[in-house]
């Protein structure tokens, strides 16, 4: 069960936190900022990392189902970081020849957004499944 519910709980729990890093970089409350999927701290990096701790500590690291979940890890990290940027020059370009309809340019992370949160939410992980009661 910890294996479903504690990435679930980590991508909550990081949805309230976009609300909370944004509330102190610039003084405002948006709670729509929950259901933005671009916006730092990125939920699939939460999701994925605090997957991959909770089969690091149910399985360990020689197990299939480990390599199988590092390795989706890194490509959505590779995701967040590189494919993203690229897509962010593609709207970036298009907004500049054009001005009907603009596209969404904040779409990437940098290298160290994306290795922060990453750190974070592997902790957040052991954290979860070291506390929570009903995961005993």
């Amino acid at each position: 069960m910890p294996v479903v519910l504690i990435p679930l709980l980590t991508v909550v729990a990081n949805d309230f936190l976009k609300v909370i890093v944004n509330f102190l970089k610039t003084g405002k409350f948006k709670l729509s900022l929950m259901f933005k999927s671009w916006w730092m701290p990125s939920w699939h990096t939460s999701f994925v990392s605090s997957a991959l701790t909770v089969v690091f500590l149910e399985m360990w690291p020689w197990s299939v189902e480990f390599m199988i979940a590092a390795v989706f890890s890194i490509i959505v990290m590779y995701d967040a970081r590189w494919i993203r940027r690229k897509a962010w020059w593609h709207a970036r370009a298009l907004n500049i020849l054009q001005k009907e309809v603009q596209f969404d340019e904040v779409l990437w992370h940098s290298n160290l957004e994306v290795i922060w949160w990453f750190i974070f939410w592997i902790l957040s992980g052991f954290f979860f499944m070291e506390n929570l009661i009903f995961f005993d």
